[in-house]
């Protein structure tokens, strides 16, 4: 072979090979606009975030990476662009790693595009000072968690922008529209209460799913200034070991787009607080003792006396969970049932405390009995091989 013919075939496979390792200069992007970085550069989005906060937190590169063929210099921040989700548990959970305000600041920073925060169970390590830093996502965010954290109602209150006046500092209807609070008073010395609850209340009017569960400050009085008159979209409500007593539980009336509805082993759980819940009705001095309520399962009020509105009827409502009741599952309870939740399908009425003896639910076709033991009861209009 000639040796010009040698030299123009080894030119050849080295320009083949320099098409494989270097990047284009520019090419689209995923929603059609143009970028500097190639496009096969482009990965998940939970890739891009174990990757861009990968140093130290990773034991080893995800295998999707070695499949890549020719990551460009401008990696990082394709990565941080495009990461929309980003879940802080595996990397300072498993590894015991300290949550420095660092941290969150280039959390902050490096995600511009973040709508989904998950800091669930991070204990005393992310609290109040932390909440803080969270301020510049706040008109991005769609789901935030923060279950099992040390944050209180300052922390709350400043990533909110809410003032102790009583006004909204920057936003009153934030796209959040998933909001985690629960065991979030687990630290006695800093419990969200009632300002807090104001502040979500004022300032998250997108809110599709709240949950509280376990935090033991929210009341009656803070669940009506929270819902009023707010909370129009709220679908999802958990208040499950809570101080909520059936008084309280008039207010979730409310709530017209409410589906599922937790308020198991709260104060006052009880066949009156889901009636309460139903109706809108509550006899004044309630105790919840169950003293109070008339034979047809009406409480002993009159319209005057309801705390909401009567003759309400909950079309959208699916679920109620009331584990642990004291009083009042009777068969009058699920006649209302029927009448003013037409669409209810699961009552979870486990570990009932109160007398469970045989009852015949003509609405509903159903029969329950030893309700302590039966675990969820299935309410179905047409399920009658239950009788």
């Amino acid at each position: 072979m000639p040796k010009t013919s040698i030299k123009h075939s080894r030119r050849s496979r080295r320009l083949q090979s320099m098409q494989i390792t270097k990047a284009p200069k520019s090419s689209n992007t995923t929603d059609g606009s143009k970028s500097s970085v190639p496009f096969q550069c482009i990965l998940p989005d939970t890739i891009l975030a174990h990757i861009l906060f990968g140093g130290g937190y990773l034991e080893s590169t995800p295998q999707q990476v070695t499949t890549i063929r020719g990551v460009c210099s401008q990696f990082a921040s394709l990565a941080a662009s495009f990461c929309t989700t980003f879940d802080a548990r595996p990397s300072f959970r498993k590894k015991k790693i300290t949550l420095s305000t660092r941290t969150i600041s280039n959390i902050v920073k490096f995600l511009p595009s973040l709508t989904h925060l998950d800091l669930s169970y991070l204990g005393d390590a992310f609290t109040d000072k932390h909440m803080r830093l969270l301020s510049p996502l706040l008109g991005q965010l769609r789901v935030l968690k923060l279950r099992g954290t040390a944050i209180g109602d300052d922390g709350l209150m400043d990533f909110l922008g809410f003032t102790h006046s009583g006004r909204p500092l920057k936003f009153d209807n934030l796209p959040l529209e998933m909001l985690d609070l629960s065991k979030t008073s687990m630290n006695d010395r800093n419990k969200i209460g009632p300002m807090g609850m104001i502040a979500v209340g004022a300032c998250c009017k997108n809110l599709k799913s709240l949950q509280l569960s376990m935090c033991k400050r929210v009341d009656d009085e803070m669940l009506d200034l929270m819902i009023s008159p707010h909370m129009k979209k709220l679908e999802e409500l958990d208040l499950s070991m809570c101080s909520i007593s059936a008084k309280g539980c008039c207010y979730l009336t409310r709530l017209r787009n409410l589906r599922v509805v937790d308020i198991s082993s709260s104060l006052g759980v009880s066949g009156q607080a889901i009636r309460s819940m139903i109706t809108g009705y509550c006899p004044k001095n309630y105790d919840g003792s169950g003293a109070d309520e008339l034979s047809d399962g009406e409480p002993n009020c009159s319209e005057e006396e309801a705390l909401v509105g009567v003759n309400t009827s909950h079309s959208n409502l699916t679920v109620i969970a009331a584990q642990f009741a004291n009083n009042g599952i009777d068969t009058k309870l699920f006649e209302t049932l029927a009448q003013r939740a037409p669409n209810l399908k699961s009552l979870d009425v486990r570990y009932y405390l109160g007398n469970a003896s045989k009852c015949s639910l003509s609405p509903l076709k159903l029969s329950v009995r030893k309700l302590e033991t039966q675990g969820t009861t299935v309410l179905l209009s047409n399920a009658k091989n239950y009788i």
